[in-house]
């Protein structure tokens, strides 16, 4: 009876690492409903029943009424071969396919093409004029806007007023929109 407590630790890892049930119940050879009423009602069942102290035939044929699909003769005839099929699975890591991939870095990807594509357009140096917060005087400050050399991204140099020079990535949404990113450090 102890392979009842392994089979459900392994069909509960195998689920975590996203191996569904149909592909379990397959690899054993049952019926997918069969395979899904053992773990999610029969081996749930059957360990509170035996932590609750009931033995171990005792917790099994209590925990078999809840299901009309699963008897006690066939369960304990296939155990075998249900833990030796889930055991032998092999967990094959999967790519994430084109619908899982995080939308919003796939929009940044997208922007940043964009932004190489057009940034020639934009590329020079430009002045930047503000108020200075440590005194009441007019700030002034180039910023450098180029591709980056490897071509894979734009890249903006900033010069503050007090000699500083800080560097990041440019980034256009459209015409209208120019996103500067640069790394200040205090």
């Amino acid at each position: 009876m102890e392979d009842l407590k392994e089979i459900y630790e392994r069909i509960s890892f195998l689920r975590q690492k996203g191996i569904k049930m149909k592909e379990m119940a397959e690899q054993a050879g049952i019926s997918p409903s069969v395979l899904s009423a053992i773990y999610s009602t029969v081996l749930p069942a059957y360990l509170k029943n035996t932590e609750k102290g009931e033995n171990e035939d005792e917790a099994l044929n209590n925990a078999l009424v809840w299901v009309n699909n699963v008897s006690k003769k066939k369960l304990l005839g296939s155990l075998a071969n249900l833990k030796n099929s889930l055991f032998a699975m092999e967990i094959i890591p999967k790519s994430p396919s084109e619908n899982k991939i995080n939308p919003f870095l796939t929009q940044l990807e997208n922007n940043m093409q964009e932004t190489l594509n057009r940034i020639s357009y934009f590329s020079g140096i430009y002045l930047s004029y503000s108020i200075s917060s440590g005194s009441h005087s007019l700030k002034i400050e180039p910023y450098l806007i180029t591709p980056a050399e490897t071509g894979c991204y734009a890249e903006v140099g900033h010069n503050n007023a007090y000699g500083v020079t800080h560097w990041g990535v440019v980034m256009m949404n459209g015409m209208n929109h120019l996103y500067l990113t640069v790394n200040f450090q205090f």
